[in-house]
């Protein structure tokens, strides 16, 4: 699942704790896969896997941030290095397709296509938060500690999902032997990470950080829950309003979905997140016009994010005028300054060029596209194709090709 707010979120609050482990924030990569479950895991070397559930589960965001220094952990103590056999490069072709499978859902592709290409990523997650070996698990706990509180994010929230698992973990076994499991009991990690708590207590959150966090955690309860059941949110609360706003959306009920989030715009109008969300309302509605005007302020607000830019060239190219295609093209170029490896991004490219009549370079966007899923043979089939079609005085493009192709060569083996 991707999300422009909560990978604004994660990135960072989360950028300090890649530090104090010595890691670039650059290199790592969180990605959240839509599980209901209580997991996460590390795959592809330095990618974070973060299932929704997890989200979801609090509006305590040290929770997923202790999560995620445990899992960091992981990659510090060279566990990951350790099991990449199991999983070789599953991480980021799970990734890709999840991506892929939204963005064609924003694109206007039927919702059919989406869940063919994201079919599979909602199981990945077979090496999880809980399945390293005892000794790793411990490691990771005692790496996390000590990340979190570099960081200044509390303790509390990795102990809060410990007592829930072990919670869970009793209803199924009434006599845990610890020897014979694969991690600690969860009350043995307690224990330990509440003794750490007490000799070095921090602050929570401040104010402002909960009502970021709860805000995405509505987002993902509204799109991903059918029912206001189990709610963390006051029925009063703006959090509140916002879940059953977009499940109002979900249902085709546009017009109170559309009263509410206008309302959260009036009240938080520096807020990108939700312009971006309204934006996305109008857009499945048909509303284009309404539908751009609403990205272009939350770029406005927030234009360092690839996503915002991607939607606003959905909508550019969901007009079919050739000027929209150009408009498209100026947007999908930042996207893919901010983000090169954007399959989506590559893919609409390609799709605006090809309406304009571009081939050659409509092509080869579309062979950047293939190449960054690793689908080589599909890659160089466009690759022909775009020589085919190419102008022997665009020697711009030329070098493109070249390049694209050196790339797939050092790379497809």
């Amino acid at each position: 699942i991707r999300d422009a707010e909560t990978e604004d979120f994660l990135d960072r609050y989360a950028a300090s704790i890649f530090t104090a482990a010595g890691l670039s924030p650059s290199n790592v990569r969180i990605v959240i896969i839509q599980d209901d479950s209580l997991n996460a895991f590390v795959a592809g070397g330095q990618t974070v896997f973060i299932h929704s559930g997890l989200i979801m589960h609090s509006t305590n965001p040290a929770l997923v941030l202790g999560v995620i220094a445990h899992e960091v952990g992981h990659i510090i103590g060279g566990h990951v290095v350790q099991k990449r056999g199991e999983m070789k490069d599953a991480g980021l072709k799970i990734a890709l397709g999840t991506v892929l499978g939204i963005a064609s859902v924003a694109a206007g592709a039927p919702a059919e296509s989406a869940a063919a290409i994201m079919q599979g990523s909602k199981h990945a997650a077979e090496r999880g938060f809980l399945s390293h070996s005892r000794s790793h698990e411990e490691a990771a706990d005692q790496a996390a500690i000590r990340l979190l509180k570099q960081s200044n994010i509390p303790l509390n929230g990795l102990i809060d999902l410990l007592k829930e698992l072990e919670r869970r973990q009793r209803q199924f076994v009434k006599d845990i032997d610890q020897y014979a499991l694969t991690h600690p009991i969860s009350q043995q990690r307690i224990s330990h990470l509440e003794s750490a708590l007490a000799d070095n207590p921090t602050k929570a959150m401040n104010q402002q950080t909960q009502q970021e966090w709860a805000q995405i955690v509505a987002k993902f309860r509204g799109f991903l829950r059918d029912s206001s059941d189990g709610s963390p949110f006051d029925s009063t609360s703006d959090e509140y309003a916002l879940e059953e706003a977009i499940r109002h959306h979900r249902n085709a009920d546009f017009a109170p979905a559309l009263t509410t989030v206008r309302r959260l715009i009036s009240a938080a109008p520096s807020n990108p997140y939700l312009y971006e969300l309204y934006g996305q309302m109008q857009h499945e509605q048909g509303k284009l016009d309404a539908a751009i005007s609403a990205y272009r302020k939350a770029i406005n607000l927030e234009g360092n994010q690839a996503l915002l830019h991607l939607l606003l060239a959905n909508a550019f190219i969901a007009q079919e005028q050739p000027s929209s295609y150009e408009e498209a093209l100026k947007s999908l170029s930042k996207a893919l300054i901010l983000e090169p490896d954007n399959v989506a991004a590559w893919r609409q490219k390609g799709v605006a060029l090809g309406r304009l009549g571009q081939l050659s370079a409509s092509y080869h966007a579309f062979a950047e596209a293939s190449a960054r899923m690793e689908k080589w043979e599909e890659a160089e089939g466009f690759i022909q194709q775009a020589e085919e079609h190419q102008d022997s005085a665009d020697d711009n493009l030329k070098q493109r090709i070249a390049n694209l192709k050196t790339f797939i060569e050092k790379n497809r083996d």
